[in-house]
């Protein structure tokens, strides 16, 4: 597993976060989340293909059906560049999200189609000797 670093990550959550208590994100955290993304998209997509991704990070957190209203958590969103990954944004707002979630996955579906469809068909022919 390769350390992921984004710079200015520590800040910005430092500056989005002064005044809050709950549902906040650590760097630890965001690195964490990230490289189990990576490693996903490394399965699907070769690195030249990965440019341009954009992933939207927040705290997963459970919260009370007693609970009226969304409650406010911070997000963060990365680009992957060439080669590293790009600080785009981060900020509070209302929400409750998964870990990670790809904002422009519609660009990329078809790579990652033809890459899986490729995957499978070697699965389904791996056994038969011609």
């Amino acid at each position: 597993m390769s350390s992921i670093k984004i710079n200015g990550l520590d800040k910005a959550l430092e500056s989005v976060q002064k005044r809050t208590s709950a549902r906040e994100l650590t760097s630890e955290g965001v690195y964490k989340i990230l490289n189990e993304v990576q490693e996903t998209l490394d399965t699907y997509l070769f690195k030249k293909d990965q440019v341009g991704i954009r992933i939207l990070i927040t705290v997963y957190t459970r919260v009370a059906s007693s609970y009226s209203g969304i409650p406010y958590a911070t997000f963060v969103e990365v680009e992957r560049g060439k080669t590293v990954w790009k600080l785009s944004n981060v900020y509070r707002d209302k929400g409750i999200a998964a870990d990670a979630k790809i904002l422009n996955s519609e660009i990329f579906a078809d790579q990652i189609y033809c890459k899986a469809e490729k995957e499978l068909n070697r699965l389904v022919y791996r056994d038969i000797e011609l």
